[in-house]
C-alpha cells in the first residue's frame, strides 16, 4: 500500500474518532474497517496509543473518553497523528 493511501485511511479514521468522541458519530463498521487496518501494519499499530486498541467498538471508545473526561490531544499526544 503507498503511503499515501495510508495517510488517507489514517486521517479518515482519526476524524472518525473525533466524530465518536464528541457526539457519537462515526459507523460502527467504519470504526472497525479503521481499527483493523491499523492492526495489519506492525510500524503504524506501535505509534497508536494503547486506548484505542483496548476498545474494540466505536462506542466502547466514546464511554472511554467520556468516563476519563480526555480529548483526543491527550490520547494521541505521541502518536503518529500529532
Amino acid at each position: 500500500m503507498n503511503i499515501t493511501k495510508i495517510d488517507e485511511t489514517l486521517k479518515r479514521y482519526y476524524s472518525g474518532l473525533i466524530g465518536v468522541a464528541t457526539d457519537g458519530s462515526y459507523p460502527e463498521n467504519d470504526y472497525k474497517k479503521g481499527r483493523d487496518f491499523i492492526l495489519l501494519d506492525q510500524q503504524i499499530k506501535n505509534r497508536i496509543p494503547s486506548e484505542i486498541m483496548q476498545h474494540f467498538t466505536a462506542q466502547n471508545f466514546r464511554r472511554f473518553m467520556q468516563e476519563k473526561g480526555f480529548n483526543l490531544c491527550q490520547v494521541f499526544s505521541e502518536s503518529y497523528f500529532v
